[in-house]
């Protein structure tokens, strides 16, 4: 397993949501959360130049932040009506649902969308965690 911390940038619309989620991303221990924004338009100058291994977002992101560079987990109430393979193809890699207790999914999507191990009791782990 790399020691290495995951890198993540988050784009969430509420800053209280925004603190929440960060907090329970760096508290697994690991993942670093490397900065954050309220919208893709405003993360991605930052991202370009933190390349982060995993972008959050909490909504359908533009395409300033859709790229082959990027690994993008989706973190929404809805997921826009498009299939799975547009998804992919569009730079979405996984999506994890905003619910009550689904932040622990978040941890390990993001841990196998960004290619470690995740643990063997995780839904990522045993789903694939994504799409």
């Amino acid at each position: 397993m790399n020691s290495e911390p995951i890198t993540v940038y988050l784009v969430e619309a509420s800053e209280e949501t925004r603190t929440l989620v960060a907090g329970f991303l760096e508290r697994s221990g690991r993942i670093r959360v490397v900065g954050s924004a309220a919208d893709s338009a405003s993360a991605a100058a930052p991202v370009r130049q933190l390349d982060p291994d995993v972008v959050v977002v909490d909504r359908f992101p533009g395409s300033e932040l859709l790229s082959a560079d990027h690994r993008v987990v989706l973190h929404a109430t809805t997921v826009p009506e498009r299939t799975a393979n547009e998804l992919q193809r569009a730079g979405i890699h996984a999506i994890v649902f905003k619910e009550v207790g689904m932040l622990g999914e978040l941890v390990d999507t993001v841990l196998h969308t960004a290619g470690q191990a995740v643990p063997a009791h995780s839904t990522a782990a045993t789903d694939g965690g994504g799409l």
